[in-house]
């Protein structure tokens, strides 16, 4: 993490002193890109030792954007990336982050693979893209990372913080996260839609609906618009050195029921939050959590996502932009170590750890 600018695996050995320089950057690299050693346990011991050294109030889903420049790292495409406004070559990654009052470790990932690539048998092959691996949304990603941490790592579960806003797929997340019996706080488009009335009798109690559920629909944005039955307060969201005062609206929505077969058309609580500095800035979130958690774990989420939009200098910081090679595995291995980098500056900063 000493080395400055783009952490190049040349920039690392030099900073080393390794008296064979040129056999080290060999050595590192085929440690990287070529070794076969399995990175998910690595991941599990990483989330395993920072779960029980500080106090994980949340899972934080958040995307990593590594721009490219050419077209031969996998899984590499042009993308329009809303955040940033524009259409950027690159590759993208979905970490599940164990977050916490320090900052936040990523604890697993997983890499975005766009069709061309998964029906390309020649690239599938070159880029070492195992057959198990297809297409699959984001949201069907984010499911995968929680079943990983909480089912198959036994991590204690935490709210899941998630922000679809800018893709259709939120009330598929929300289905699977209730079929799992996870609390959660999912921001949405102010299009997203919600019942007008309550769901058919027995889907509360997460059985099939007897009959279909509502059909009147209306969007996140007309229901607080409305004003009606909203419960108000102001929560202060820490942000540069200081507090930023957030006017937060909520009250009680239900799910569409869409098809017999799901069975959580759940009561949730919309959640409508503007800036007080800029009150047109609204943003909205569909949640399962009490009402009294949500201004603590919505406090969480607007101060994740909004230094996640601004995270430049610490992706630059633990490396995290800078894999040189183009395989699956390869990309895996670099990631597993940013995670450790993330884990040891968290842990050294809390004490936990001495830094080297």
């Amino acid at each position: 993490m000493s080395v400055q600018g783009k952490k190049t695996v040349r920039k690392i050995v030099a900073s080393s002193g390794e008296a064979d320089p040129v056999a080290a950057v060999q050595s590192v690299q085929q440690f990287i890109n070529q070794s076969p050693w399995e990175w998910p346990e690595i991941r599990r011991a990483i989330a395993e030792y920072v779960d029980s050294r500080t106090e994980v109030s949340a899972w934080v889903i958040d995307n990593a954007i590594i721009p490219k420049r050419g077209c031969h790292s996998v899984g590499v495409a042009k993308r329009f990336i809303p955040h940033a406004g524009k259409t950027i070559n690159c590759q993208v990654g979905v970490g599940l982050y164990l977050a916490t009052d320090q900052g936040a470790v990523p604890a697993d990932w997983r890499l975005l693979i766009p069709d061309a690539w998964l029906g390309d048998q020649q690239r599938r092959s070159r880029a070492k893209i195992p057959d198990g691996v297809t297409k699959m949304p984001v949201w069907a990603h984010i499911l995968d990372l929680t079943d990983t941490v909480a089912r198959d790592w036994g991590l204690p579960p935490v709210p899941v913080i998630a922000d679809l806003h800018c893709t259709p797929d939120s009330d598929s997340l929300i289905s699977g996260l209730l079929g799992r019996g996870l609390q959660f706080l999912v921001e949405v488009g102010d299009t997203a839609e919600i019942a007008l009335a309550a769901p058919a009798r027995g889907a509360e109690a997460g059985r099939p609906a007897e009959r279909p559920g509502p059909t009147r629909t209306t969007t996140v944005r007309h229901r607080i618009r409305s004003g009606y039955e909203l419960w108000r307060q102001t929560v202060p969201v820490p942000e540069g050195g200081g507090q930023q005062q957030y006017h937060v609206a909520s009250c009680v929505v239900h799910r569409p029921v869409r098809t017999r077969s799901d069975p959580f058309p759940s009561r949730l609580r919309l959640v409508a939050a503007s800036p007080q500095n800029d009150p047109h800035l609204t943003r909205y979130w569909l949640t399962n959590l009490p009402y009294d958690r949500v201004g603590e774990v919505f406090a969480l989420a607007v101060q994740h996502t909004d230094s996640s939009r601004n995270r430049n200098p610490t992706e630059e910081r633990f490396g995290l932009r800078d894999f040189e090679g183009r395989s699956f595995p390869g990309w895996h291995h670099h990631m597993t170590l940013v995670s450790a980098a993330y884990a040891y500056d968290l842990l050294c900063r809390q004490a936990v750890l001495s830094p080297l």
